[in-house]
């Protein structure tokens, strides 16, 4: 399995930061958010994870991170996975056939009181910057609101997809 990158940092930070390897980078597809907006709320994440995993099971990689549950969030090094981790937040990114998967435990409205994401939301910076790092095709969710809840931070996701022809796949209710 190819060895992903760490979250990417907030771009005051970025300077002297390598690239992402090729190899990397080619084999990413697509990618698969599942968001949950507690960072505490395990039995709510499990449930997105299951919602989330079963709208999109046709899709390589999801059947074993079905079958996984919370497991790469629990165990990220048995899932070669890029952690991000704060009071508040806890998240993990790893790659599945051609499927990377982002598994994130926080809001994607509020301001992050990390200092790294000083008046920012580290969801959405997070976000845009895999999709610019990896340039998926296209991005799954369980339903939009997963992925855009504040008019101030969605810009960026925006712009992010905007930029890197990404097609949304959004399963609505």
């Amino acid at each position: 399995m190819p060895t992903l990158t760490p979250f990417p940092p907030h771009p005051d930070e970025a300077k002297g930061r390598q690239a992402v390897p090729a190899r990397v980078a080619d084999a990413v597809e697509r990618l698969i958010i599942v968001r949950e907006s507690d960072g505490h709320a395990w039995q709510l994440m499990e449930a997105m994870v299951e919602r989330t995993l079963r709208i999109h099971q046709h899709v390589p990689g999801a059947e074993e991170a079905l079958k996984a549950g919370l497991d790469p969030l629990r165990h990220p090094e048995q899932w070669d996975a890029a952690i991000h981790r704060t009071r508040q937040e806890r998240a993990v990114l790893f790659l599945l056939d051609g499927t990377l998967f982002l598994y994130w435990m926080g809001s994607a409205t509020l301001e992050s009181r990390d200092a790294t994401y000083n008046q920012d939301n580290a969801f959405c910076r997070c976000t845009a910057q895999i999709i610019t790092t990896y340039r998926p095709a296209e991005v799954r969710l369980a339903d939009f609101s997963r992925l855009v809840r504040s008019e101030r931070y969605s810009p960026q996701i925006r712009d992010a997809c905007v930029d890197h022809a990404v097609k949304i796949h959004a399963h609505e209710l």
